[in-house]
This record gives C-alpha cells, structure tokens and sequence, in this order.
C-alpha cells in the first residue's frame, strides 16, 4: 500500500492512521484497525489492482526500451531503409491494445498522466512507421529514375522536387542510424512532420510522372503498349537508343529488333523475330534524345520499306518460278504478293475462258507449289497460310454452286454475299 491508500484509510476511518517503516503490528492494534477490517481490505484491493496496472506500464516500457529498427543500406545510394518492422509491429499493435484497455479501468486515475503520454507515444511510434514506410516505397520506386540525368533533364520541375525530399530523406535516414533505438526515434522533433512533407512532394513528382509518361504515350501511341517501368526504362537511357530493343516486340508486332550501325546508331533496318531483315533502303533513322520522335520515324519507315519490297517481290515475281520465288522474299512480301497474283491470275482466267473450274484450277496450282524440301520453319508456316488461303477461296470460284461464275464481278458479289 501507499501513502495515498493509507491516507484514504485515514480519512474513511476519521483517525491519523499512517504507519512508517518502524511501526508495528502491536501500535497498528491501539489504533483499533482490528474494528475497520472492511475499510482495509477495500483499500488493499485498491492498492493490488493499481499495482498490476503500475508493473504493467512498467514491463511495456522495459520491453521496449532495447528495440530497435533494424536498418540496411540501400544499393549504392549512400542511405538507408528501414528493413523488417514484423516484430515491432506485433509488439506495437498488442500494447496499444492493452493501454487503451487499462485507460479505461477506474483503478487507472493514479496513472493517467502517465496512460495518456504512454498512448500517445505508442500512436507517435505508429504513425512514425506508417508514413516512413509509404515514403520509403515510394523513394524507393522514384530514386533510381531521377538518378537518370536524362530524366532529370527531362523533368526539371520534378526533378527539383525530388531533390528536395531525398535531402530530408537521408537527414532522417542518418538521424535513425545514429541511433535507432524505436523510443528514441519517437522523440525525435519533427520527425513525423518531416516525412509527411516528403509524402507529399514525392506524391507530385509521381503524379508529374505520370503525366509525362502520358505525354510521350500520346506523341507516339504504341508506348500504350508497354508498362510505366518498360517506358522509363527507354527514357532513361536515351543516350543510348539500343535500349529499346528488348520492347520492339510489344510496340511493333513484326519486328524483333532494330539494326544499328556505326558509333552513333544510326538504324538502318529491321529484322523479325525469325531473323528476316528489311532493310530502310537509302533512308536511315538517326537516333535523337526524344525516343518517341525517331520512334515515329522508324514506324514510318517500317510503312514505307514493306511498302518498297512488296513492290520489288511483285516485279520479281514475274521473272523466276513461283517456288523459288517464294524462297527468296520474307513472309510477309509473300504473302502480300501471292494474294495480289492469285486475285489477278483468277481474273484473268476468268475474263479469258469464263470457266471457274479452270480458275478454280490456276489457284490451285499456284498455291501448293511450295518447295518443301529443306525448308525451313518460317516457309512451312508460310506454306500452312497459303493453304489456308486456298481453302477460303473456293466457295468464290468452285463452280459446283447454283449460278456458275463466268466473270469477275460475280466472284466478288459471292464472297460479300
């Protein structure tokens, strides 16, 4: 019991009762405490009840008096992050449980003061981690673009804003690591200030992000294609244009990859994913710090040399056989050609004889001349295609339907039909 407890006694019981270490069973008796059993044991009650809640507060703090955030260094960027929070979080999380609980006990109001510093230090240390954590990822996601000059060239307004919080961030970073002790830490002035700063400039600069990204979406469309990081992974190399390479599939279909030629890249070419090459032609792409810009120039080029050797392959298609023609060309000119000659062979015949069958025959024939010996996995493709193609043009041409076709326009108005 305390002096409080004794001095309650005192006054309930209307006598000067308080004992000292030197009185004795004997005195306590003369003062007739055998007659106020009642009021004693109430008060003895009292005083066991607030001792619990006393040692309790007292094994919290004890607890967390040795805990630390445990923190590592980050890369190569000269800071720190924080590492696991599991077990501070566990702790955390239970004693905030157990000191509201005990705030509300009506044996608490010799403690109170106490209760009250306690809670609001424990919610400190919450909030603490919780906005350190949500900087930290998103330090964490921002640092390594604006470490790129090319970003920060690029975005100079967010680039300063960024600047600005990994400054505070690695003030705050080195204060923890001097001394990472959790209570300390909460004590620390400003802390929870600071990084809510941080909070809010680093939510500029990614919504500043965004907004540029969007930006270069819009100039060229196909960036829709790939993600905000393949995206920024392109941007913040534009010194050198082959980092695009590892996209090209996801931005162009056909292509696989770009050729470059010389110290300064200059592209003169494409290639599929299979290895077949086309080449620009006299015209070249010169790589500039603006990916998106000679990125629109490669898809105009892209248009403009299919463009050219479908019109080459057209003209050589006349000057060798059609099954060592189609080894010579890539796929697509194959293709594109072999449905330009079927559709002018059919009408041909079919302006000279006015027989289907005898179309139906030439297209035939045309299609399965492939030459499969030695051939490759592109050119049995290829050959699969035109069969294919074969396969969806007789019921234009067979002349086993009701009204035989005779002439060309009649073909077209049965396959619309």
């Amino acid at each position: 019991m305390r002096d409080r407890h004794w001095k309650a006694l005192a006054e309930a019981a209307g006598s000067s009762l308080q004992p000292t270490q030197f009185t004795t069973l004997g005195a306590l008796l003369e003062h007739g405490v055998q007659d106020r059993l009642p009021l004693i044991q109430e008060q003895v009650s009292v005083a066991s009840r607030e001792m619990s809640l006393e040692k309790t507060f007292d094994r919290m703090l004890a607890e967390w008096k040795p805990m630390v955030f445990a923190t590592v260094e980050y890369r190569d960027s000269g800071t720190h992050i924080i590492g696991g929070i599991d077990e501070i979080q566990l702790m955390l999380d239970d004693h905030l449980v157990k000191t509201q609980s005990m705030r509300g006990s009506p044996f608490v109001k010799p403690f109170e003061t106490r209760a009250e510093k306690w809670e609001a230090q424990l919610t400190l240390i919450q909030e603490i981690i919780d906005v350190w954590l949500k900087v930290q990822a998103m330090w964490q996601y921002l640092e390594p673009i604006f470490g790129s000059e090319d970003i920060m060239r690029q975005m100079p307004k967010e680039g300063a804003l960024f600047k600005r919080s990994d400054k505070m961030w690695r003030e705050n970073a080195q204060t923890i690591v001097r001394d990472p002790h959790v209570l300390v830490a909460s004590e620390v002035p400003g802390l929870v200030e600071s990084y809510t700063e941080q909070n809010g400039l680093l939510e500029l600069v990614h919504k500043g992000l965004n907004e540029y990204l969007e930006m270069k979406r819009l100039f060229f469309p196909r960036f829709f294609f790939l993600s905000n990081d393949e995206m920024l992974e392109i941007l913040s190399e534009t010194k050198d244009p082959t980092r695009v390479q590892p996209h090209l599939g996801k931005c162009f279909d056909g292509i696989g990859k770009l050729q470059f030629e010389g110290d300064i890249n200059i592209i003169t070419g494409m290639s599929s994913a299979e290895g077949e090459l086309v080449s620009f032609g006299n015209s070249k792409v010169t790589p500039s710090a603006r990916v998106e810009q000679w990125l629109l120039e490669v898809e105009a080029q892209m248009f403009a040399s299919i463009a050219r050797v479908c019109t080459e392959g057209a003209t050589a298609y006349e000057r060798m056989p059609r099954h060592e023609w189609v080894t010579k060309w890539q796929a697509q000119v194959v293709l594109t050609v072999t449905v330009m000659m079927w559709t002018r062979d059919v009408d041909e015949v079919l302006r000279k004889t006015g027989n289907a069958g005898a179309a139906h025959a030439q297209s035939t024939d045309q299609l399965v001349r492939v030459p499969y010996e030695n051939a490759g996995a592109l050119l049995i493709s290829m050959a699969a295609d035109m069969g294919a193609l074969g396969i969806n043009s007789r019921p234009g041409i067979i002349p086993s339907l009701p009204n035989p076709i005779t002439m060309a326009a009649d073909m077209d108005g049965r396959l619309q039909s």
